[in-house]
């Protein structure tokens, strides 16, 4: 947990375009936003450092980074972008105001208190009956996404028929009803030792060699895997576990089956069946794409966030 020796007084100041007022920023709230951000800062420094915890690691410098500096301004990033959602909520006519982290935290201990009293009263109470700092904020902001997105989705002109066209045309592949994978098999002389198999592999992921090129191998064969195939034995399984996690033109390790035959697979490519129409996945692609235009309103007005220390500047140590 942090602890700030000073108050601290912070204001995200906004553009005139959008508003003039400034708005505060409490230090139990900086000192919220910073601890959801601890690990990942500390993961940070200990994969690019090989930094360990300690009483002074916060304030260490490492290569000019000190991690204190970073947990902040990832701290700030946070603040500035629920600022954003609830402006957005705002402006939409979701909310009819931006709460301070003051007034969410009175606002949760409120609906506490309700769930207690129905839980008490044997009323239904979907989720946890009293909902933490971390999990109310997280499900207030989601909300407020959740509603942008529904206000944004009911506004004919959100998304444009050519967006949605464009999109189609893009990502195709994704819009199809079903696929297979294509794949080539190849059966290896059990005598074939591992210098052996190494240097088919070797060949093998050379596009251009044929067949007859290559000294140890048996037979090949051309195979699909389709979609919603289900294996019938062990050795299919095993097949399509790798070769579900080969790229195409991917060269397989040797495996070993059941009948101690030892095969090396290539995936060659994904093959398509029927695709559905633009008009078919229409609604698709415009809940995709509403939920990246939300996405990038949120961003745009990070981008229009500034944020100013006025008074002291905070002063940080871990417990």
């Amino acid at each position: 947990m942090f602890k700030f020796s000073k108050v601290l007084l912070i204001f995200i100041l906004l553009p005139i375009s959008v508003s003039a007022e400034k708005i505060a920023i409490e230090p139990v709230e900086l000192a919220f936003s910073m601890n959801q951000s601890r690990q990942t800062v500390f993961d940070y420094f200990n994969k690019k450092y090989g930094a360990k915890m300690s009483s002074n690691f916060w304030q260490t410098s490492f290569n000019n980074e000190i991690p204190h500096n970073r947990l902040k301004n990832i701290g700030f990033e946070s603040i500035k972008q629920w600022r954003s959602i609830q402006l957005l909520a705002l402006e939409y006519g979701i909310t009819d105001d931006v709460l301070s982290f003051v007034q969410l935290t009175q606002k949760r201990k409120k609906i506490n208190q309700q769930r207690l009293l129905d839980k008490s009263n044997k009323k239904v109470v979907f989720g946890p009956v009293e909902y933490s700092e971390r999990t109310f904020h997280r499900l207030y902001m989601n909300n407020l996404i959740y509603a942008l997105r529904q206000k944004l989705s009911q506004l004919p002109k959100s998304i444009k028929d050519a967006e949605i066209k464009a999109y189609y045309q893009d990502n195709r592949e994704n819009f199809s009803q079903g696929h297979s994978v294509k794949y080539l098999k190849w059966t290896l002389d059990k005598n074939c030792l591992m210098s052996c198999q190494d240097l088919i592999k070797q060949q093998l992921s050379n596009a251009n060699v044929s067949f007859d090129q290559i000294v140890g191998l048996l037979h090949y064969t051309t195979l699909l895997m389709t979609e919603k195939q289900i294996p019938i034995n062990d050795n299919e399984r095993k097949i399509f576990e790798i070769v579900s996690q080969l790229a195409d033109g991917q060269v397989s390790a040797t495996l070993e089956l059941s009948d101690d035959s030892l095969i090396i697979v290539k995936r060659s490519q994904v093959v398509h069946s029927n695709y559905y129409s633009l008009a078919q996945a229409n609604d698709e692609i415009h809940t995709i794409l509403i939920e990246k235009l939300v996405h990038r309103m949120i961003e745009n007005k990070v981008d229009d966030l500034l944020v100013k220390d006025v008074e002291a500047e905070d002063h940080l140590t871990k417990s």
